[in-house]
């Protein structure tokens, strides 16, 4: 005769049982209690205080009873899931036979069927639910770090009931077996991981039947960031700036093996950049520009083509450093002259100095330095004016201060003689001066003595009679003369009376 378990779904630790005889009679059918194992009969047990009861710990050897409550051990759904009781005189289960004492039936004590897997719907409804985490964003490792805090990800769509948690896990299905730790969740370097929604107070992850499928794979990114940098040249000088050695790809520099040329996202203003091969990259500043700049770059990761960051890089042009100096150069006189027959006037003889290394001494009527006076050689001068010197630096285009100014006046004044003819008996000086020498602004003047005077001046110069005169230049601005001319010696020579024979001959003036 046989005895029949049966589960009782509405009573899950209520079982029918019922006997049949040889001839398939069945003679009893009556509910009793059935003696669970403590792994079972107790949902809440909790052996190792982790908080998880043992009917929902890590159950290692597949038998029905955690690991926490086996210490170690193995036990056996079939052994477990007997019935136990009072044995008779008989040798069988008192509870089992009651009202069939001493009958001729044939009882078996011990029934080795196990329980059905219905037993587990006494487990209340798993809070964790079948769909799989909705991740809010992509994650990255924020340089210089080199692990992210996976318990700072969040989902748009937590469980709204029970004690619900994100658990993260290194396998596509969620078991507490591939579950992180604590630490491991805290510094989860680059990698895939897997979310899913975990009942704390159920021990059940989200999925069909909580069987922990319904899990998401995210990928932490490695760390890449482009650091800003700095770069510093001078005036008509470029600079080449290696960007990657202030980056980081990961732990390390980038290079081009492992990470994509950087490509300029914002020009800069005031000059141009190139990319060199080698990932560095030239700055030519505009030609005369002083200043500041910028331009912006971004880079990527060769493998992880989305993993990309920019950084900014700041330009100083400098004026450069000038070979010129910042001394002016020193003369031994603020005047110059022309001494006949010469025509013009050599200035560099003025200079008492020493010129600069890498720089030349030059002139030019500019009393402000800048880059657009004249370069060229002015030393003779060949026209009256102020003149400044300089000291100028040809490589960097830069220019010391400029000296005192030198006054240049030419002596434009080459008479030989003045003729006149009978019966005048007047000279006029400026019939025999070259105007086309006269520096403009300056007025040719006349004077009876060295050096140049109002006193000494003449009124008139067309209408001179024999006598010694000096030519000078007046500037009417500064009210002042200049040097005067080497001395004029003029004669008049009487006309004599014609003779038959001869023209009449003109009188003349010599110097």
């Amino acid at each position: 005769m046989d005895l029949l378990v049966e589960a009782d779904n509405a009573n899950p630790y209520v079982y029918q049982y019922h006997q049949v005889d040889i001839y398939n009679n069945s003679f009893i059918n009556e509910r009793v209690n059935i003696d669970v194992p403590q792994c079972y009969a107790d949902p809440t047990a909790d052996t190792d205080g982790d908080g998880i009861p043992n009917s929902k710990d890590l159950d290692s050897d597949g038998d029905g009873c955690s690991d926490a409550f086996e210490a170690g051990l193995t036990t056996s759904q079939t052994q477990n899931y007997k019935f136990t009781g009072t044995v008779g005189a008989n040798g069988y289960m008192n509870f089992l036979e009651t009202s069939l004492d001493n009958s001729l039936s044939v009882l078996t004590p011990t029934y080795t069927k196990a329980i059905d897997a219905s037993v587990f719907s006494c487990v209340l409804p798993c809070n964790a639910g079948t769909v799989k985490p909705v991740i809010n964003t992509p994650q990255k490792i924020i340089c210089p770090a080199t692990t992210l805090d996976l318990s700072t990800i969040t989902a748009s769509n937590m469980p709204a009931t029970g004690n619900v948690q994100i658990s993260w896990h290194t396998g596509p299905t969620a078991t507490n077996a591939n579950k992180l730790t604590p630490a491991q969740v805290a510094a989860a370097p680059a990698g895939v991981y897997y979310a899913a929604f975990y009942d704390i107070d159920n021990n059940c992850y989200s999925g069909v039947g909580w069987d922990g499928t319904a899990a998401v794979a995210i990928t932490v990114l490695k760390c890449l960031a482009a650091n800003d940098d700095t770069g510093i040249t001078v005036k008509n000088s470029p600079v080449t700036i290696n960007v990657f050695a202030n980056d980081l790809n990961g732990t390390v520099a980038p290079t081009i093996a492992t990470t994509t040329l950087p490509s300029i996202e914002t020009q800069p203003l005031n000059g141009s950049v190139s990319v060199l091969p080698d990932g560095t990259i030239t700055y030519t500043p505009n030609n005369g520009y002083v200043g500041t700049d910028l331009f912006t770059y971004k880079i990527c990761d060769k493998v992880i083509t989305t993993l990309c960051n920019d950084a900014v890089v700041n330009l100083t042009i400098n004026q450069p450093v000038c070979s010129a100096g910042t001394t002016a150069p020193t003369l031994s006189a603020s005047t110059a002259t022309n001494i006949c027959p010469v025509t013009t006037v050599d200035l560099n003889a003025l200079h008492t100095g020493t010129v600069p290394a890498n720089s030349t001494l030059i002139w030019s009527t500019d009393n402000n330095a800048s880059d657009g006076l004249a370069t060229t050689a002015m030393s003779p001068v060949s026209a009256a004016g102020t003149y400044y010197a300089y000291y100028y630096d040809a490589a960097n285009t830069c220019y010391s201060p400029q000296s005192q100014g030198v006054v240049v006046l030419l002596q434009i004044v080459r008479p030989k003689w003045c003729q006149t003819t009978c019966p005048a008996s007047t000279v006029n000086l400026n019939d025999e001066i070259d105007l086309t020498l006269l520096p403009p602004g300056l007025i040719l003047t006349w004077h009876t003595g060295t050096p140049a005077t109002d006193l000494n001046k003449i009124t008139n110069a067309t209408t001179v009679g024999a006598g010694s005169y000096y030519g000078a230049f007046y500037d009417p601005i500064a009210m002042c003369y200049g040097n005067t001319t080497p001395e004029v010696i003029v004669t008049i020579t009487p006309c004599n009376k014609p003779s038959t024979r001869h023209q009449r001959r003109s009188g003349y003036a010599t110097r």
